[in-house]
């Protein structure tokens, strides 16, 4: 009687496993793990202002520099619409066929400490690099 239990959980747990790889697509997300091709592009705000950004096969949009965005926040309103100002991450959870291209874009960064006093540093990051888009 217990083999009779035993071999129906064991049916149950492998057929949820297969239903989670039923496509490459789907198996990657399911891991938290969703690898995607982006690539180097502009897009135009409202107003005719143009962005170099990093466009990806997921959807999403990223500018390709986001330093500016960071020190100056209120410029965010400027972007295009459905364009991140966030850094896009890179590798095998990432852009894929995307590098980090040095020089450094280099910006100011601050936080308040508990005692209350600001502190300002140097924020570094790299150019992340993707092909064109043709």
């Amino acid at each position: 009687m217990f083999y009779k239990h035993w071999k129906k959980f064991l049916l149950s747990v492998l057929a949820l496993f297969w239903s989670g790889c039923e496509n490459e697509d789907d198996a990657v997300a399911s891991y938290g793990c969703f690898p995607t091709q982006c690539y180097n592009t502009t897009a135009v705000n409202d107003v005719g202002k143009v962005f170099n950004i990093i466009e990806c096969n997921d959807g999403y949009k990223y500018l390709r520099q986001p330093g500016e965005y960071f020190e100056h926040p209120e410029q965010k309103d400027e972007l295009p619409e459905g364009v991140e100002a966030f850094p896009l991450s890179v590798g095998e959870c990432g852009a894929q066929n995307c590098t980090f291209k040095d020089p450094k874009y280099c910006f100011k960064e601050s936080y308040t400490t508990l005692e209350g006093t600001q502190v300002e540093y140097d924020y570094c990051e790299s150019t992340i690099d993707c092909p064109e888009k043709h």
